[in-house]
């Protein structure tokens, strides 16, 4: 049996809060507050909990000898028709336009039916669907805009209690952003990141401790959905930078890893917050032109296709060593510096996640002066599974530069080069040449190969 009246735990008792955010839309909160407990059975109303809270996943920790008896959770309940429910029989005001000033008047009426539309008493008169828009004194104290989270405690003793909540909700999110400036004359490539906390849980988030975590943690449960009228009073939300202060420290964990934030951040619901993620990093990157084929080797392919760019392509290894950080996979948008030195946007890419000492790759675009026009010259059938053909990739470079341009075909089956014009290579189960192409020449690449299938 639960206590006759409802005790309000609202944010107002929080003591300290702290995020745990996931990349994958789900957030972990770490809820300190106090509540005033009677001796014996209590019933506590939890407010200003994520109305994407996963419910089941609430665990409750009381400070002193306090017995959780039951928990249950309430839908909101605060809608148009609920209000006109509640006041039906009661008086109230229909707000109306004046036709000629424009001016709004409110006009008492007194709400008798909903059944098939809404009957109203005006005056000496009972108007059906009345036009405006109706008020009321105050809202009922039982209808609540968000869900809401029952406790039924039974307390040995009466006084203040400690009381610790933990629990799972979507709405919440991160994800790292990088800023990356080019030097094609020394080959540097200076690495700024950020991580951008993203709240779309229909609550604020005040003074939070925040923990990030990289990688991605399997889940099976789904959290409620989120509000309709929270995310649509909460759409104008801007954009904001919190204080950078000092670099978030790391720690390994369980696979994962787990940045914590030098200071608390204010995340109000549908606020963007970017704080710095790791400290700048000077890379060595490579610059490659990278033009990649499909040639067919199983049949005679149809040519004519129009030339294609080579993309532009950055490669640099995350070094090992003392200070050594991995690179959480995000959006990486690359800058270079004009004739005048003024910092140009020359592209973007998804970084993936880079571990301390792996390769990464960035496509920045597409080389505008180089083309590659691939075409089949002979093909011949010598058994019912070998195929032989040739094929040849014509390389144009029309800027002022010589560029050198790494040539990458994906031959199908088993595959090995007869004839080439250039010296190949095997990468990755892939035939690759690197060719010389003079400034505004051109060069060819021949190939003849054999295939199995």
């Amino acid at each position: 049996v639960t206590a006759a009246t409802q005790e309000p735990i609202s944010k107002e008792t929080r003591t300290d809060l702290a995020l745990t955010i996931y990349g994958n839309g789900l957030g972990l909160v770490n809820d300190q507050r106090q509540a005033d407990l009677a001796k014996g059975i209590n019933s506590l109303a939890l407010e200003g909990l994520s109305p994407q809270i996963i419910a089941d996943s609430l665990v409750t920790a009381f400070e002193g000898d306090v017995q959780v008896l039951a928990r249950e959770r309430r839908a909101a309940n605060l809608t148009p028709r609920k209000v006109m429910q509640m006041n039906l029989g009661k008086d109230g005001y229909l707000i109306r336009t004046h036709p000629t000033t424009g001016a709004e008047i409110l006009e008492p009426a007194t709400l008798l039916s909903l059944q098939g539309g809404v009957i109203a008493r005006i005056g000496s008169r009972v108007v059906v669907n009345p036009q405006g828009r109706w008020a009321f004194d105050g809202a009922p104290a039982d209808l609540r805009p968000n869900p809401a989270l029952m406790l039924s405690v039974n307390a040995s003793e009466a006084g203040r209690r400690g009381l610790g909540l933990r629990y799972l909700t979507g709405g919440l999110s991160w994800r790292p952003v990088y800023t990356a400036n080019w030097s094609a004359d020394t080959g540097q490539l200076d690495l700024e990141s950020w991580a951008v906390l993203v709240n779309k849980t229909g609550v604020d988030f005040d003074q939070a401790w925040m923990r990030l975590v990289a990688g991605q943690v399997h889940r099976v449960s789904r959290p409620a959905p989120a509000p309709r009228l929270a995310r649509t009073m909460k759409a104008e939300a801007s954009m904001m930078a919190a204080d950078a202060g000092a670099a978030p420290t790391r720690q390994a964990l369980e696979g994962y890893h787990l940045y914590k934030l030098p200071a608390s951040v204010n995340l109000p619901d549908g606020a963007e917050v970017q704080v710095a993620l790791l400290p700048k990093l000077a890379l060595t990157a490579e610059r490659q032109l990278i033009s990649e084929g499909y040639p067919q080797a199983f049949g005679v392919a149809r040519n004519g296709r129009e030339p294609s760019h080579p993309v532009i392509r950055l490669s640099f290894t995350n070094p090992k060593g003392k200070g050594a950080e991995p690179l959480p996979g995000g959006t990486l948008r690359l800058y270079g510096k004009d004739g005048q030195g003024n910092p140009q946007f020359l592209g973007e890419d998804r970084l993936a996640d880079v571990p301390i000492g792996a390769k990464a790759h960035i496509n920045a675009g597409r080389a505008f002066d180089v083309t590659a026009k691939r075409s089949q010259t002979a093909f011949e059938r010598e058994s019912r599974n070998v195929f032989e053909s040739a094929h040849k990739v014509e390389l144009l470079n029309g800027g002022a530069n010589p560029a050198k341009v790494k040539v990458v075909e994906a031959i199908p089956g088993d595959w090995k080069i007869l004839e080439t014009s250039h010296k190949d290579e095997r990468e990755g189960g892939r035939a690759v040449w690197t060719i010389e192409v003079p400034a505004s020449g051109q060069a060819t690449l021949t190939y003849r190969v054999r295939v199995r299938n």
